[in-house]
């Protein structure tokens, strides 16, 4: 495999490279000390574009042994050669550029000697299904970390003002139980927030039911719920964090009306016994990322007067009844006349009594023009197909990829909107 060769973009590695071929040996040592101090990629500002900056990621070869290096995920998507990088010159600097939004939170990972797969192929769904930590590494110089990979937060990326600590009385509490569940043959996970000064013998509160629950518990309950209401964001309220394991939430999130069973005839009787929610669906959510967005679309689909609003954080609506559970491998007829299969339930059906947020990154993207391999362009087609039937939306893009740090920054304002 043939290096790959890139337009040298950044000023910085030009005159890099401008001394390193005048002769200038110590300019490596030298450069990479440099990127030691002030962490990476190197961030650049572009003289007439404020909006923008030059963003490098950057990989240090000091044997010279390495065949590529790969940026996944963040602004190359999940794409591998969007992401490959190129050696400069003849040094052991390895890099690609990119220019980005000002305002870019996003995670990503390095991947040396990657072998390439094409995106979408059996090879691709294996190798990141494996997700060897060999392949996918967190940025060595980059000391800011995020539990799935290395952070890029850009000087105009938002600021987040909910996760100050609050007094004891101002908090809410998380409670964890095990429901079991005749339609799933096991058990269910749930998580649940109920707010700071909650009544148990008083009104019913608005409820929210999310998808992924551990995820979203771990990134947002309780500090992110305490501050949102403590500042007047959202109503106090209760939340049902719903997990499931890896296998489970392949099969639980896809379209699944043993789960939708699952959670109106078992999860919310059992829940409105413990907790006093509201019976009104305009009073109530359901939620998920990815394969939860979708599934919380169906559940509203199939129940909308007990689902009365959607959360979709780049929704996976590009989901046909003919995908493996890696959620990859389509055939080229099931794509042509089953992509996106709940998008097509919403144009032949009547418009439902359902309000929708969808939100999605604008790195959310495997560099196919296909509306059935681009999470982005699958999420603004439905926010276009809602929008044209007389349905509710609040759309947002943000400068993100796949992950949870930009729905993190993208939740409170979801929020607001659908808990009103």
């Amino acid at each position: 495999m043939s290096e790959k060769t890139l337009e040298l973009q950044s000023p910085r590695l030009q005159a890099l490279l401008t001394r390193w071929q005048a002769g200038d040996t110590a300019v490596l040592t030298h450069f990479w000390q440099e990127m030691t101090q002030a962490t990476t990629p190197l961030v650049e500002a572009i003289s007439d574009d404020d909006a923008h900056r030059l963003v490098t990621f950057l990989w240090r070869d000091e044997a010279h042994q390495l065949t590529n290096v790969c940026v996944t995920e963040g602004p190359a998507g999940f794409d591998f050669h969007l992401g490959q990088m190129a050696r400069l010159a003849d040094t052991d600097v390895w890099y690609r550029t990119y220019r980005l939004p000002a305002d870019t939170c996003l995670l990503y990972h390095l991947s040396p000697d990657n072998p390439m797969p094409a995106w979408g192929s059996a090879a691709w769904a294996d190798f990141w299904d494996a997700f060897d930590p060999h392949f996918f590494r967190d940025d060595p110089l980059n000391p800011r970390r995020h539990a799935d990979g290395s952070l890029l937060k850009l000087p105009d990326a938002p600021q987040e003002p909910w996760f100050s600590a609050l007094p004891d009385e101002r908090t809410g509490r998380l409670d964890i139980q095990d429901v079991d569940s005749h339609y799933l043959n096991g058990l269910r996970c749930v998580r649940i927030y109920t707010p700071a000064g909650y009544k148990a013998d008083g009104s019913v509160y608005p409820w929210l039911l999310l998808f992924d629950g551990a995820t979203y518990a771990d990134a947002i309950a309780t500090t992110m719920l305490d501050n949102l209401i403590d500042q007047g964001m959202i109503p106090p309220l209760v939340v049902l964090f719903v997990n499931g394991t890896w296998a489970e939430r392949r099969t639980d999130l896809n379209c699944n009306p043993q789960f939708n069973a699952f959670l109106v005839e078992e999860l919310l009787p059992w829940a409105r016994q413990a907790y006093r929610l509201s019976s009104d669906p305009a009073r109530s959510a359901v939620g998920g990322f990815s394969l939860g967005g979708l599934a919380a679309t169906f559940a509203a689909l199939q129940h909308p007067y007990i689902f009365g609003n959607v959360l979709a954080q780049s929704g996976f609506f590009m989901w046909t009844p003919q995908m493996t559970l890696q959620g990859l491998q389509v055939e080229p007829t099931a794509v042509q006349h089953n992509y996106a299969w709940i998008i097509r339930q919403f144009v032949t059906r009547e418009c439902l009594p359902l309000r929708f947020h969808l939100d999605v990154g604008v790195f959310d993207y495997n560099g196919q023009p296909e509306l059935h391999s681009n999470i982005l362009m699958v999420n603004r087609h439905f926010r276009d197909v809602l929008q044209a039937k007389g349905y509710d939306v609040d759309y947002v893009e943000f400068s993100g990829g796949h992950d949870f740090v930009g729905w993190r920054v993208a939740l409170p304002q979801a929020l607001h909107w659908l808990i009103q």
